[in-house]
């Protein structure tokens, strides 16, 4: 992959992993728009390098109270992590089947639209994150396995229709985020070459990072300003657009 089609995908993945519009469904759609082969293990690992670390920076003052002041949220971090944990291992083929359907991505997309403005219903609440909340957010993050569900946008979702503060709401969704990342790397390792350590994968960790940060802070004004809904109009009618477009394709 040359190093525009390498970039390109960076930049798609610092926004569409932390803003709720579905990384893995516009990384289906874009790759069967633009003609681009399924990225391998070594740029897999390294676009997840490169959020993960901007997600770690972005937090970085609340992780570091993580094991002091904070240390329940390692409790609900384990047991917000199980849904998701529990879906990919039995499910793991029937999704990857999911991910060569763009049709199936756009669709999935409306529904997350769906989610996202049924948010503008919910006022803000004022719970902390506690067991039970922290496995029903599991459970949104589970559901955003399928390619065109966003990750952010259901755990996010479910932390307000429960009525959890919105600041608390983005910290734990992304706090769940660190381990399904790290998991992901992980598993993409095995397949990892000497190719990691091109100057094309290595600027994609940068640009994924700088671009994953600045999205993470226009996501974090958006949804404490109470306008999390207008993504929702986006993932809707970018559903509808590419669902009417691979749908009509013979």
């Amino acid at each position: 992959m040359d190093t525009v089609k390498l970039l390109l995908l960076a930049v798609l993945q610092g926004i569409t992993e932390f803003l709720p519009i579905s990384s893995s469904g516009h990384l289906v759609i874009f790759k069967h728009l633009l003609g681009i082969a399924s990225p391998g293990a070594s740029l897999e690992v390294a676009l997840h390098i490169g959020t993960l670390l901007s997600v770690l920076v972005f937090f970085r003052r609340r992780l570091l109270r993580l094991f002091t002041v904070e240390r329940r949220f390692i409790l609900y971090l384990i047991v917000g992590s199980i849904p998701a944990a529990i879906v990919g291992f039995l499910l793991k083929g029937r999704i990857e089947a999911l991910f060569s359907s763009p049709f199936s991505a756009s669709l999935l997309l409306i529904f997350t639209g769906i989610v996202l403005l049924l948010t503008r219903l919910v006022k803000e609440g004022s719970r902390s994150v506690g067991s039970i909340s922290a496995l029903l957010v599991g459970i949104g993050q589970a559901v955003a396995i399928l390619p065109g569900v966003s990750r952010s946008g259901m755990t996010i979702s479910t932390a307000g229709f429960l009525g959890v503060k919105r600041d608390d709401a983005l910290y734990f969704a992304f706090l769940l985020f660190i381990p399904a990342c790290l998991g992901a790397a992980v598993l993409e390792l095995p397949g990892m070459g000497a190719d990691f350590f091109s100057v094309g994968v290595l600027s994609s960790i940068l640009v994924s990072f700088i671009v994953g940060y600045i999205a993470l802070r226009i996501l974090k004004a958006v949804l404490l300003s109470g306008k999390f809904y207008l993504f929702g109009i986006y993932c809707v009618l970018a559903g509808l657009a590419s669902s009417l477009y691979f749908g009509g394709i013979k």
